[in-house]
């Protein structure tokens, strides 16, 4: 029996994309109110798990069938050992994006988990906020590969780089045209697209290429990351883009360094 997606309802499109018709707020705010809440209110909590987990495949089992308080506790423990909070969320959405790959864990309970993985990791920003106030926000633009709606791991990746200082856009489900037109009409540093399947592949290239042909900002960034490119790894000059990554953790650093000092935006 195929899979439900997670994420798998119409585009999502916030902040600097009015004309789309998204609402006001970040990309895990409208995932977890619009999409995550409503679906799980008659779920429930169906299991208690030790609280004790350190592990990133029993940190979560905990958040898909433990309780919340014995989720956090255990992130805490994990945080109190030394371990930074994008290393465990990371590791985390790794084993939950493992599970869900071997049926080991139902719609319900991935998105249970991400739901709450991403409230914990929201509760995390205020220890680094004050850190980037005064440095200028580098944009870059988050998306599936326009013909794929599987977006587990995309808000944690959004996280990623919101907590190290850039400016999230974007979102699953986006169209090719939706793509073109924010990029024609806001100034991006970085594309980032996640790529899932071989079936998104074919005209990915030339997809690209186009971007970068209408974007604002001529000296774009493309990146592609997803589930397909641990097991391709030719895909960087497969598709000629700037970079491939296999976990958000260390992209934004990377991808900073690449970025020249002042770049000229309008």
């Amino acid at each position: 029996m195929a899979k439900q997606e997670p994420g798998d309802s119409a585009a999502l499109s916030p902040r600097l994309a009015p004309d789309l018709g998204a609402p006001n707020g970040t990309i895990i705010d409208y995932l977890v109110t619009q999409r995550v809440i409503p679906s799980l209110v008659a779920e429930g909590d169906r299991f208690i798990a030790d609280s004790r987990a350190s592990s990133p495949e029993a940190l979560a089992l905990l958040a898909a069938r433990g309780n919340e308080q014995a989720l956090q506790a255990a992130l805490a423990a994990e945080l109190h050992r030394g371990h930074p909070v994008e290393e465990v969320l990371g590791s985390t959405a790794g084993a939950l994006g493992s599970f869900w790959e071997q049926d080991e864990l139902n719609f319900s309970e991935v998105t249970m988990a991400t739901a709450r993985l991403q409230r914990w990791h929201r509760g995390q920003g205020d220890r680094i906020a004050n850190a980037h106030r005064d440095r200028p926000a580098r944009r870059i633009l988050l998306a599936t590969v326009p013909g794929e709606q599987h977006s587990l791991g995309l808000s944690l990746v959004a996280s990623t780089f919101h907590e190290s200082g850039w400016m999230v856009e974007g979102g699953p489900g986006l169209s090719a045209p939706q793509l073109r037109a924010q990029l024609r009409m806001h100034w991006f540093d970085v594309l980032g697209l996640s790529l899932n399947t071989e079936r998104a592949l074919a005209p990915l290239a030339a997809m690209i290429e186009e971007f970068r042909v209408q974007s604002k900002n001529r000296a774009l960034l493309v990146v592609v990351g997803g589930g397909l490119v641990k097991q391709r790894p030719d895909l960087a000059n497969a598709l000629a883009v700037d970079a491939v990554f296999t976990a958000a953790q260390g992209a934004p650093e990377t991808l900073l360094a690449r970025l020249p000092a002042d770049a000229a935006r309008s």
